[in-house]
């Protein structure tokens, strides 16, 4: 079994402008590329909308990423998420 690191306060509190507006980090859409975890972040507007369906590329605000090597966790972002 591969152990990671804990997600630090501090990358939890840079994404609090995320958080405030609803998220949905998507684990079945997780890919692995290099050695590094991205899970995908998607705007929920509305949590019907995410109800037994795929998630909208527009609603793609980035991607929580885990790298294995580095032991490290960071936020790829996709959409302004100051914008929000």
């Amino acid at each position: 079994m591969k152990k990671i690191t804990c997600i630090p306060v501090s990358k939890v509190k840079d994404m609090f402008p995320l958080l405030k507006e609803g998220v949905v980090f998507s684990f079945k859409n997780l890919t692995i590329k290099q050695e590094v975890y991205e899970i995908p972040v998607y705007l929920a507007e509305d949590r019907l909308n995410f109800v037994d369906r795929d998630f909208l590329e527009k609603n793609l605000l980035g991607n929580l990423c885990f790298s294995e090597k580095n032991q490290k966790w960071f936020f790829k972002e996709v959409k302004n998420i100051q914008s929000l």
